[in-house]
């Protein structure tokens, strides 16, 4: 059963994943033990999101259901890793035509856009960058709702097709945007800096967290990964199928080298990205 969404709590051993299956599991990271399942979307899950502090989950759904949970409590102070946890439905929202959400990095507010493609939010919260399926890409004042850069068909770099993905660096004012027509283009709040022919299709994409690492992930159907230097915007690593028929959905770093991967058939497994290594799998999305 594929994964499509997964978010890893702010400061403990808490992960939460969505799945085809409509069903959202809270996993703890370190062991793989499930600790909650929510079962109450009616449809493939899209997205999951931790808050800020890890006091909230909000999820959505492909009918475009939101529903938000609070972890009201966890049984014992020495319980950081998630042992006993009672979440309960704090609010639960439809909206026609979701296509993203996220949560703002430091304040309780959650973000959802409709009629485009996913975005990402910059790390001091003030920014967004938005891909559009004509293959623009435009970058947003949150605050003045107002475009501050845009690549569009009048910029020789634009993309020729739909703009699929779109990650922002956290560590710097950079984010990178992939499309259909198998090309990654690197820009700044200025403008494109850098484009990259990928030769596939990409999925998801990721920058790693560290200011002194300059490393992008990119993840296909097709079950590869590509670890790019965003400095220089050249491929470091490239790793063949992670598994045979098993496309890569999502990825999120969480750590300087470490990246956690979902794939099409449900699966999660966290790699480093130097060696691909695996480190661990974890399998719960299933009917």
């Amino acid at each position: 059963m594929s994964v499509y969404s997964c978010s890893l709590h702010s400061h403990n051993e808490l992960c939460a994943t969505g799945g085809e299956d409509g069903k959202v599991f809270v996993w703890r990271r370190n062991t793989g033990q499930i600790l909650y399942e929510f079962a109450e979307h009616k449809d493939t899950v899209i997205d999951v999101h931790f808050n800020h502090d890890g006091i909230y989950l909000a999820t959505a759904d492909l009918v475009d259901d939101i529903v938000l949970h609070k972890l009201q409590k966890m049984s014992s102070e020495s319980d950081k890793d998630g042992g006993n946890l009672v979440f309960h439905k704090a609010w639960e929202y439809s909206m026609g035509d979701i296509s993203w959400m996220s949560f703002h990095p430091a304040t309780n507010v959650l973000i959802a856009f409709c009629k485009i493609l996913p975005g990402d939010i910059s790390a001091d919260g003030k920014k967004f960058v938005a891909s559009y399926d004509n293959g623009t890409v435009r970058l947003w004042d949150l605050r003045a709702c107002t475009i501050i850069m845009e690549i569009d068909e009048n910029n020789p770099m634009v993309h020729s097709g739909g703009c699929t993905k779109v990650a922002h660096d956290k560590a710097s004012p950079f984010f990178m945007s992939g499309v259909i027509a198998n090309k990654i283009i690197f820009s700044s709040h200025i403008g494109p800096v850098g484009v990259i022919e990928t030769g596939d299709v990409i999925e998801c994409m990721a920058f790693s967290p560290s200011a002194d690492i300059r490393m992008a992930a990119t993840g296909t159907l097709s079950e590869h990964i590509s670890i790019w230097d965003s400095s220089k915007f050249n491929l470091s690593t490239y790793f063949g199928p992670a598994k045979e028929n098993d496309g890569i959905t999502e990825m999120r770093w969480i750590s300087d080298y470490t990246l956690v991967v979902a794939t099409v058939n449900g699966n999660i497994f966290l790699n480093d990205a130097r060696t691909d290594v695996r480190v661990f799998n974890l399998s719960g999305h299933t009917f």
